[in-house]
């Protein structure tokens, strides 16, 4: 276990260096840095419940976007240096190169969120704003890992990833105020409330409490399993 932990952090540290040299954090700044002073200026001209929804909007959006297209940029990157396949002749297990991806993409999610929630002047609720975006920013890494294992190319990367992020990105259609039955069946659903609760509004019911605590963990495993067994099939030809 120790020496497992050892390997997750030293991954983690090196996918760090890699987003930092490669401008994420720069570019995220600014990105960063607009949607909060965006926010702030619309404060002073809309009520809490647009304010609420245009900041959950970019909030779900922020870490889906990073981790449904910027994981695939680092994939294919890496498979373009070489860094990938020299990767797994280390002791490296493939768990723990997926969970360094989640765990190192997520916390810059977080950051930048919690800024541009800050930026909106609402009242907070820290725990499940924070829940959102880790369960949000995990799915949507887990399903990035999963398409690039396949792919070579950047227009192959974003042609192919279209229908698993669109479809998780359907729950937001609730701030234009089109609700469904059948979004109950997106995983997401339970992202946006995390975060529209997050941000100070109505607190969830408890069939939605239970519908999180279930539906969005199940979720995240099962993309996971995924992403593994397409790395272990298409990169590591069935090793694991």
């Amino acid at each position: 276990m120790r020496t497992s932990l050892l390997r997750l952090k030293t991954v983690c540290l090196t996918d760090l260096r890699l987003q930092l040299r490669h401008g994420f954090y720069a570019a995220y700044a600014v990105v960063t840095a607009i949607y909060a002073v965006a926010l702030h200026q619309l404060a002073d001209v809309a009520g809490p419940e647009t304010l609420r929804a245009v900041a959950a909007t970019l909030i779900f959006t922020d870490p889906a976007t990073l981790g449904a297209f910027f994981v695939g940029g680092l994939v294919l990157l890496e498979k373009q240096e070489g860094s990938l396949t020299a990767a797994f002749v280390t002791p490296l297990r493939l768990t723990e190169y997926l969970l360094s991806k989640a765990v190192s993409l997520t916390a810059l999610a977080i950051a930048t969120s919690l800024v541009v929630a800050f930026a909106s002047g609402l009242q907070l609720r820290p725990v499940p704003l924070v829940l959102g975006v880790v369960a949000t920013s995990v799915l949507f890494i887990m399903f990035g890992l999963a398409v690039v294992a396949r792919v070579r190319t950047v227009n192959g990367y974003l042609l192919a990833t279209i229908p698993v992020a669109v479809i998780p990105m359907l729950p937001a259609l609730r701030f234009l105020g089109l609700e469904s039955g059948f979004l109950w069946l997106v995983p997401t659903r339970a992202s946006i409330r995390l975060l529209e609760a997050g941000l100070g509004g109505p607190a969830q019911s408890p069939a939605e409490m239970l519908y999180a605590a279930v539906v969005l963990p199940a979720a995240c495993i099962a993309a996971a399993a995924w992403a593994r067994r397409r790395f272990a099939r298409h990169i590591l030809g069935g090793r694991s």
